[in-house]
């Protein structure tokens, strides 16, 4: 399966939120986003929070962590969570992903040292975006209401149902002592945080109006990531002209 750029997206939705942000006012019913007025009030401190915490917090880590150990850091996280993505496989009936995830974790785990090296990427066999929200949406529960959490930012309601699925079967949840567990969730945290906090940025300076420019960029990956699942990441040909003209831009996976 090929993977879309964040950044495209995210560009791709400033062309949406631009124009359409005229006929739909921040005040103005949303039938599609009933919560926005909550969901607005959470962006506007998230907003706060990656600015006064979340971005100097990155500059740091950027600055002082050279780039192959947050990429090996990037690895290791992934690999740690590919056991439970084999679950949500075979919980969406998906064997050819689930042949790949397992290959994966096994080059990863031996040849990648416990994969810090994606062995696997370079043999051909990409990640892919997993979880137990897509399980849902693969049996149908894929329509749910727009949702932002807490520093976490845009989500769904069956996205964070899939969140908490997701946390408690993590290996990273049961790891012990509890210092070295939360010694690897913060890492986790700082990491994510570096991969989507320039996009963000770059959203925040340039959308007319950023919390749709968001959402939608989230919406569209996520649509984008579920036909995925639906498909087997095998998405026939009647449907993938629009996945190849957002590919055709990709330049590296999110």
């Amino acid at each position: 399966m090929k993977l879309k750029n964040s950044a495209y997206i995210l560009l791709l939705s400033l062309s949406l939120s631009l124009s359409g942000c005229a006929s739909n006012p921040q005040n103005q019913a949303d039938p599609n986003d009933p919560y926005q007025a909550f969901n607005r009030s959470m962006f506007n401190f998230n907003h706060g929070f990656y600015t006064y915490v979340g971005n100097p917090l990155n500059d740091v880590y950027t600055t002082i962590t050279p780039g192959f150990a947050r990429t090996g850091a990037r690895n290791f996280f992934r690999n740690l969570n590919t056991a439970p993505g084999l679950a949500n496989d075979m919980l969406q009936w998906n064997w050819r992903y689930f042949g790949k995830d397992l290959a994966r974790l096994l080059l990863n785990s031996t040849l990648g040292l416990f994969g810090l090296f994606d062995v696997a990427g370079s043999s051909g066999i990409p990640w892919h975006p997993q979880g137990f929200s897509y399980t849902l949406a693969k049996w149908g529960y894929a329509q749910s209401n727009y949702l932002v959490l807490p520093i976490l930012g845009p989500s769904t309601v069956s996205d964070t149902i899939g969140l908490g699925v997701d946390t408690v079967s993590s290996p990273l949840f049961y790891v012990s002592p509890i210092w070295v567990r939360n010694t690897l969730g913060g890492e986790y945290f700082v990491q994510k945080s570096s991969d989507v906090l320039p996009q963000y940025n770059l959203i925040m300076k340039t959308a007319l109006d950023p919390y749709i420019a968001l959402k939608e960029a989230y919406l569209q990956n996520r649509a984008y990531n579920i036909e995925q699942i639906k498909y087997d990441g095998n998405v026939p040909a009647s449907k993938q002209a629009l996945n190849d003209n957002i590919d055709s831009a990709s330049t590296s996976p999110p």
